[in-house]
């Protein structure tokens, strides 16, 4: 763009994002080209003639083949269980970390699993998010682990890409080299241990409104109900979210949840 911008802090761009927006808009319209960095932006393959996916695939497996085993002596043998745990949680658009559960499927100890998860988030093709009690060298199993950033995400899944995993793969990216990330029940992501932020879609930033006048977010109430059992007819939750509806409230985090609803992926 041959343009120089200020550089901001996380909590500038919570605090003043509208400022910030405006200013940057006068330049350059960042969501024209967004969809194009979410494929090839996060590396400079825009440099390259070659296919984005083939230079990105290729990489994967140069990390998982040479890296990886040369820096943590994995014999090569046990190469594909590497490849079936990435590819494993690529998939997974839950995110979740169940030890028992991966260590069955790809046929090793629980904790060699964990052992594998550190390879590969110190390769940067993981990204592992921990409580705010503990951090990346805890030993602990991570709360949530997401694939390194968006351009990985879209080489290992293709065309079935989560559009929401990829929105938080783009946001931790963005984050994680300046911030600290952790998780948190609340919400998303926990930054700096002061922000929390959930990264919503076109929808998805509704609250849910009890009768009593208790709000909470919505994503929040559906994961609640799931766990202890709704408790109410179908009946009843629609009745709740028509009157979250008519009160229209803002989303959690104006900031995030509004710039990433409007995006088109």
């Amino acid at each position: 763009t041959n343009q120089t911008f200020p550089v901001y802090s996380f909590a500038d761009m919570v605090e003043r994002h509208e400022e910030i927006v405006e200013d940057i808009l006068k330049h350059v319209r960042p969501l024209a080209y967004f969809n194009n960095y979410l494929e090839y932006g996060y590396y400079p393959i825009y440099l390259e003639e070659k296919s984005h996916i083939d230079y990105l695939l290729k990489n994967i497996n140069l990390t998982l083949e040479f890296d990886i085993p040369y820096a943590s002596q994995i014999e090569l043998k046990y190469l594909v269980k590497l490849k079936q745990l990435l590819y494993i949680a690529a998939k997974d658009n839950t995110c979740n970390v169940n030890i028992s559960k991966l260590s069955g499927l790809i046929g090793v100890s629980r904790a060699t699993v964990l052992n594998y998860l550190n390879y590969m988030k110190n390769a940067r093709l993981l990204t592992l998010l921990y409580d705010t009690d503990n951090d990346d060298d805890c030993g602990k199993k991570p709360k949530k682990l997401y694939i390194h950033n968006p351009n990985l995400l879209n080489a290992v899944c293709l065309e079935d890409v989560d559009t929401t995993v990829l929105r938080k793969s783009f946001f931790l990216s963005q984050l994680c080299p300046m911030s600290r990330i952790t998780y948190t029940e609340r919400a998303d992501f926990l930054v700096d241990g002061k922000y929390r932020i959930a990264v919503c879609g076109e929808g998805e930033g509704q609250k849910f409104v009890c009768v009593c006048g208790y709000k909470d977010p919505l994503y929040e109430f559906k994961q609640r109900t799931a766990k202890q059992g709704s408790g109410m007819s179908k009946k009843q939750v629609n009745r709740y979210l028509k009157k979250q509806q008519k009160e229209a409230q803002a989303p959690i985090n104006n900031a995030f949840a509004v710039a990433f609803s409007k995006i088109k992926l």
